[in-house]
């Protein structure tokens, strides 16, 4: 068996090593680096069946999402790539030697470093400003029709935060970063889950963009699926700019930039 509950888990490792892990990943997901809180689970790397040990070096603490992908794997119809001991233990280790690094850099007042934070995060400003998409979801009930040049630089983010180059040296920041793309990438779940697309509206002032809603024939023929619709994409709206003002909040405190 190769998932685990949080019960299950914390009767395996001992209290000390919890603890230690605990501390030692800032309660971040050693895989994705987002902040979990309460809501992460301590995996084993090498499971008991395999001859695998409850010490800490079989213990790495992640999100209940990248828990599941990685206990869910089917070697016996494999599809993508399984994370590997090695892998894990990689992911673990480097996240773990960030966070101690970032603890340091606060007493040391690392000049250099901060100040590539300082440039990373004016891009990630530029790329995803408030007065944009940002402005845009805390404002709009997705019960109705938007252009898709609304939402873009959500969009836009995603792809900017995906890539590795772009981790920021600060693990308080990283870490909100981190949960910023999560929240986003569902929010664009939702969207291309849930919306038509016009793309023959008349009324677009802008080559290229499109006008999108969530079905207004569910109103009439499906209105509890519209309701609930509508209230999953406004909800996972507030999350995404709820998200993005900690992350301002933090950038704040930590590089003393908005």
């Amino acid at each position: 068996m190769t998932d685990y509950t949080i019960k299950e888990v914390q009767l395996s490792f001992s209290d000390h090593v919890v603890q230690m892990c605990l501390v030692q990943c800032n309660r971040c997901c050693c895989v994705c680096h987002k902040f979990c809180g309460i809501k992460m689970e301590l995996h084993h790397i090498s499971q008991q069946a395999d001859g695998g040990t409850d010490d800490a070096d079989s213990c790495i603490p992640v999100c209940f999402d990248c828990h599941a992908e990685i206990g869910h794997y089917n070697s016996q119809h494999p599809k993508g790539r399984k994370y590997t001991a090695n892998e894990l233990k990689a992911h673990r280790d480097k996240w773990f030697h960030k966070v101690a690094s970032s603890e340091g850099q606060r007493s040391s007042a690392d000049e250099k470093l901060r100040q590539v934070d300082q440039a990373l995060f004016a891009e990630l400003r530029s790329v995803l400003p408030y007065e944009g998409s940002i402005r845009f979801l805390r404002h709009h009930d997705f019960g109705g029709g938007f252009w898709h040049s609304s939402i873009e630089e959500v969009y836009q983010f995603i792809d900017w935060a995906a890539d590795p180059g772009r981790e920021f040296f600060d693990v308080d920041i990283e870490a909100s970063k981190a949960s910023l793309y999560g929240v986003a990438v569902e929010f664009r779940k939702l969207i291309t889950n849930n919306t038509w697309v016009d793309r023959l509206n008349e009324h677009s002032a802008v080559e290229g963009d499109y006008w999108q809603s969530v079905p207004h024939e569910w109103i009439e023929h499906q209105p509890e699926r519209f309701d609930k619709t509508e209230r999953e994409i406004n909800d996972a709206a507030d999350v995404v700019c709820k998200s993005y003002e900690s992350l301002v909040r933090i950038g704040w405190r930590r590089l003393a930039v908005i």
